[in-house]
């Protein structure tokens, strides 16, 4: 047999026997390996620690059950990414999948540990030791070997207090189609912030050249309408020059003011657009901090279910004790009674055959 092949027999027979056994058993496999002569496999069992009685309970359900470390894993996987999701639902459907297969292990161990009846203190460290390995992926590793030496303790299941849930929250959020649709929906300004979209800018017209009507001439006939002849006293340009300057000065102005209103109405526009916008974004950041904060409260929420059960699962837990050990003592004190009452029955026929006795005696002497 190979040195790998006796130590693995030696752990074997160790932790899978009862601890008040392991230091005579370990004695004997370590004075067998030196009668071997294999020096290094006796220091190397010789070095093995002795488990605790909750240890070696877990270990023992380790060994009848090989799927046992496997279902914690896999269970404690999927509350993980529960909670990274915040996925509420998710969280309390998994929690209670998680009583059932504690209260199934837990069955389990004591039974393959043949403990019908464990203390309240043993149930307490069997149970931490399996929610960590149940929480944490590197104790369920130590717990597969089957060679545990002491319990594991482990606050809760807080998978999440490490990390920021806000920063998913707002990850995911910036992820959904909400957020898309808000990016869709706000095209970046071509010209610089808040510059108007071009078709909504005035378009510049070109400007066109009025040509004022030649003054009439003798024997020239005039279209149009005739203008009036001044009036007495009135000092008339020639040519009607100062009547073309009025009109071209009042077609500059019109148009300086159909410009100026267009530009205005087009800063409008970019005003509203942009205002549109703000209120869009503000909107949908509210409706975003609305949902992380309705997660957060929801998985607020699984998470104090989870501890409540838990609390009222070791509360049952510790009540079906006391009433077992309420059972246990009540069957004693009637078969102590019984006992007893035997014996009663026993001494009052002792007693009724010795005054026949004794009668009988009496009635021959005065015979």
């Amino acid at each position: 047999m190979t040195e790998a092949a006796s130590l693995r027999d030696a752990v074997t027979s160790l932790y899978s026997s009862d601890p008040g056994e392991f230091t005579e058993r370990r004695k004997a496999l370590v004075a067998r390996a030196r009668e071997g002569g294999d020096k290094a496999l006796a220091k190397t069992i010789a070095g093995l620690r002795k488990p605790t009685r909750a240890a070696w309970v877990v270990n023992m359900l380790v060994r009848a059950d090989r799927f046992a470390v496997s279902r914690m894993t896999a269970l404690g996987d999927d509350l993980r990414d529960a909670e990274r999701a915040m996925d509420g639902t998710r969280i309390r459907e998994l929690s209670r999948r998680r009583r059932e297969l504690m209260a199934s292990l837990l069955q389990q161990a004591f039974s393959a540990a043949g403990l019908e009846s464990p203390p309240a203190a043993l149930r307490d460290e069997v149970t931490s030791t399996l929610t960590a390995a149940l929480a944490d992926p590197q104790v369920a590793e130590q717990l597969r070997a089957g060679t545990l030496v002491r319990a594991v303790y482990r606050e809760g299941f807080a998978i999440l207090e490490a990390e920021d849930p806000a920063a998913w929250a707002d990850a995911s959020a910036s992820r959904g189609p909400a957020a898309r649709a808000s990016h869709a929906a706000d095209p970046a300004p071509a010209d610089g912030a808040g510059a108007a979209p071009a078709s909504t800018r005035p378009a510049r017209r070109p400007g066109r050249k009025v040509t004022a009507p030649e003054p009439s001439r003798p024997g020239q006939a005039r279209t149009g309408r005739a203008r009036p002849a001044p009036a007495p006293g009135d000092h008339a340009e020639p040519d009607g020059r100062a009547g073309r300057a009025a009109q071209k000065e009042s077609r500059q102005e019109q148009a300086a003011r159909v410009r100026a209103d267009r530009e205005r109405a087009a800063q409008d526009r970019a005003e509203q657009d942009r205002l549109a916008r703000e209120r869009a974004r503000k909107e949908q950041e509210a409706r975003a901090q609305q949902e992380r904060e309705a997660r957060q409260a929801a998985l607020a929420e699984a998470r104090q279910a989870a501890a409540d059960a838990d609390q009222a699962a070791t509360a049952a837990a510790r009540e079906e004790e006391d009433a077992s050990r309420s059972v246990r003592a009540l069957t004693e004190q009637l078969a102590q009674a019984r006992q007893r009452e035997a014996e009663a029955r026993v001494n009052a026929r002792h007693a009724q055959a010795a005054q026949r006795r004794a009668q009988e005696r009496l009635t021959r002497l005065r015979d």
